[in-house]
């Protein structure tokens, strides 16, 4: 290396670009002042193949040996680090593959590894892994799709056995609260007043699973048919003027008027649902103000589905 200045020798060291070595660096350096330092592989050939880098170890302390490795043992890592004031022992993040499995003759399961380094924490963390059959394992955090739309394919499933799929991507996923408030169809709520109003939701793509409890403490003085409004999101708009809700169900008390059923119903692309119900097999009526004490309470769950 005679005429290389920026080439150096130091031990068992080789220095690229600073002749000074790192206090904790590895026996291959290359230093850049000022300019970032890059290592290019390029391969010249006709065909498909590309340049490689090969991590290789063996179950041996000297050279030439091929003494098999076992589960869990390191047979790479590549370690991210920045100088933290004193050194560069801080790590940033690394990705590492161990054997995951037992080794044999032409048969080497291996799993990867990625682990970053929270703030304010020393090392870094194992986050996600690879292992030898395939599956992906997030052990520390969540899986976040960044763009609305976006979300987790289950397009290698099945086709339906009648019709056609539309869509096999799971697009969203969420848990919330909700107000659940009376409405009367005379447009009001004059009047109305509660003890209390609770609402939670799941929403599994565009499925809505609504609960909903009422309290009321005076019922208002509206008049038409009974509604319930609030519901996180609306009802899909399916092209018909009402969408019955998938299903529902519930208990009250403290009602005016007692009924052996009752359904909740949507209109399509709508947050409402009216109340009707009956005490025979074909009777299916709007309830209104005369059907509500002031003091009734109401308790439902409703199944819908919605277009957001």
């Amino acid at each position: 290396m005679i005429g290389e200045a920026n080439v150096h020798i130091s031990g068992n060291q080789l220095l690229i670009g600073h002749g000074t070595s790192c206090t904790d660096g590895g026996d291959l350096q290359v230093h850049g002042v000022g300019d970032a330092r890059v290592m290019d592989l390029i391969s010249n050939r006709a065909d498909v193949e590309g340049p490689r880098l090969r991590f290789s170890k063996s179950r041996v302390a000297s050279g030439g040996d091929y003494t098999v490795v076992q589960d869990d043992d390191y047979l790479g890592k590549i370690e991210f680090a920045g100088a933290d004031g004193t050194d560069y022992n801080a790590l940033g993040a690394i990705i590492q593959v161990r054997v995951d499995g037992t080794p044999g003759s032409n048969d080497m399961p291996g799993r990867m590894e990625f682990h970053t380094t929270a703030d304010g924490n020393p090392n870094p963390i194992e986050r996600m892994t690879i292992d030898s059959t395939g599956n992906v394992t997030v052990k520390d955090g969540d899986l976040i799709i960044g763009t609305s739309g976006h979300g987790i394919s289950f397009a290698a499933t099945a086709a339906p056995n009648a019709g056609s799929g539309t869509s096999e991507i799971l697009k969203d996923y969420e848990e919330g609260t909700w107000t659940p408030a009376v409405r009367f169809s005379s447009g009001g709520t004059t009047g109305i007043t509660y003890n209390s109003q609770i609402g939670v939701y799941t929403k599994i793509g565009r499925l809505i699973v609504a609960r909903g409890e009422i309290n009321l403490s005076s019922k208002g003085s509206d008049t038409g048919y009974f509604a319930i409004t609030g519901f996180p999101y609306n009802e899909g708009n399916y092209g018909g003027n009402l969408a019955v809700a998938g299903s529902s169900q519930g208990w009250y008390y403290n009602m005016a008027n007692w009924e052996k059923w009752f359904t909740l119903d949507m209109f399509s692309n709508d947050d409402v649902a009216i109340w009707r119900g009956g005490n025979t097999g074909n009777s299916n009526n709007d309830r209104n103000n005369s059907d509500v004490n002031d003091n009734s309470n109401i308790s439902f769950v409703v199944n819908y589905f919605t277009d957001e």
